[in-house]
C-alpha cells in the first residue's frame, strides 16, 4: 500500500458506493465469524468468550446513515438463522438473534445520539463513549435477555451470573476489538487529520498497565473462593 494510504482511501470509496456490496460484505463477515466463535471460542456452557459477528454490523452502522439501518438489521437476522441451522432449535435460535440485533441497534443508535453522525473515534470523548457503550451498556443488557433465553431451554452448566458475565464480556470484547479496525479502514475522512503523536507520560501508563495484566495473566493464579474478575476477558 502507497504511504499515503491511497489504496486504502480508493477500497473505502469503492464499498462506500454500493449498498448492495456493503449488504453482501456484512452477511459474508458476520457468517464467517459466527462460525469461527462456533468453533474456536466456544465455551461448555454454550457461550462464546469472543463474538465478533456484532461488530461486522455495529461497524456498518456507524458507516452509514440511520435510514438504511434497517436493511443491516435484516442482514443480520438472516446471517445469524443460517449459521445456527441445524444446530439450534428455531425459537433458541431467534432467541439470540433478537439479543444481537437489540445489542448492536442500542450501541449503533448510543453512539450516533451522543458523539453525532460524524462519529469517527475523532477525539478522546468519542472513543471513551464508544469504549462505554460497546462494551459496557449495549452488551451488558443483551446479556441479560440471552442469558434468560438460555435458561429458559433447560441449559444450565453454569450459573446465570457466570452466564451473563461470559456473555457481556465475550460480546463486549468483539465490539471493542473489531469495529474500530473495520471502521478506520472504510471510514472516508471529509478532510485529512493532522497525525497526534502521544507524550510519554502517556507511553509510561500504557506500557505499565501492560506490564500490570501481563503480571496478573502470567504470574497470578485464580483461587476457587476468589476468582479473576473478568477471568474470560483475560
Amino acid at each position: 500500500m502507497p504511504p499515503d494510504g491511497s489504496s486504502q482511501r480508493s477500497i473505502a470509496g469503492w464499498v462506500h458506493q454500493s449498498e448492495w456490496l456493503q449488504l453482501a460484505l456484512v452477511a459474508f463477515g458476520y457468517i464467517v465469524c459466527a462460525q469461527f466463535a462456533s468453533v474456536y471460542a466456544l465455551t461448555k456452557s454454550g457461550v462464546v468468550v469472543l463474538w465478533l459477528p456484532n461488530a461486522i454490523v455495529l461497524s456498518a452502522l456507524l458507516l452509514t446513515r440511520t435510514r438504511q439501518w434497517w436493511k443491516f438489521g435484516l442482514v443480520l437476522v438472516v446471517s445469524e438463522l443460517l449459521s445456527n441451522a441445524g444446530v439450534l432449535p428455531f425459537g433458541q435460535a431467534l432467541g439470540f438473534v433478537l439479543a444481537n440485533l437489540f445489542e448492536v441497534m442500542l450501541a449503533g443508535y448510543l453512539i450516533r445520539r451522543l458523539c453525532g453522525r460524524n462519529f469517527a473515534f475523532a477525539n478522546l470523548r468519542e472513543v471513551l463513549l464508544f469504549a462505554a457503550i460497546a462494551m459496557g451498556v449495549a452488551p451488558a443488557l443483551a446479556a441479560l435477555l440471552g442469558s434468560a433465553i438460555h435458561f429458559a431451554n433447560g441449559i444450565e452448566l453454569a450459573s446465570f451470573y457466570e452466564h451473563w458475565q461470559i456473555w457481556w464480556i465475550g460480546d463486549g470484547m468483539g465490539m471493542v476489538v473489531l469495529t474500530p479496525l473495520l471502521f478506520g479502514w472504510l471510514h472516508v475522512p471529509g478532510q485529512a487529520h493532522q497525525e497526534v503523536r502521544p507524550s510519554w507520560s502517556e507511553r509510561l501508563v500504557f506500557a505499565l498497565l501492560l506490564c500490570a495484566l501481563m503480571y496478573l495473566i502470567f504470574f497470578t493464579t485464580p483461587g476457587a473462593q476468589a476468582p479473576w474478575i473478568g477471568s474470560p476477558l483475560l
